[in-house]
């Protein structure tokens, strides 16, 4: 299989996670949402972040936000 990739516009990726605690205990769950604009031939990326954890309720308990960049290596 052979995946294409598209490189005309930002592309919004989800992560969703479950945190626990020192224990191993279940603590919460958590999303970080990317908004990234592909470089030239796929090997780099830019954007923004928000990474948002909750507690076993529900609620917020920490949010964060921040730009990202990334750039494709070639091992040796």
């Amino acid at each position: 299989m052979h995946w294409r990739v598209r490189e005309d516009g930002p592309r919004h990726v989800k992560h969703v996670f479950w945190s626990i605690d020192a224990n191993g205990n279940l603590a919460g769950s958590g999303k970080i949402i990317e908004i990234v604009t592909l470089g030239a031939g796929a090997n780099s990326y830019e954007g923004a972040f928000k990474y948002e954890a909750y507690d076993l309720s529900g609620n917020l308990v920490f949010e964060a936000t921040g730009d990202i960049s990334a750039t494709r290596i070639t091992p040796n």
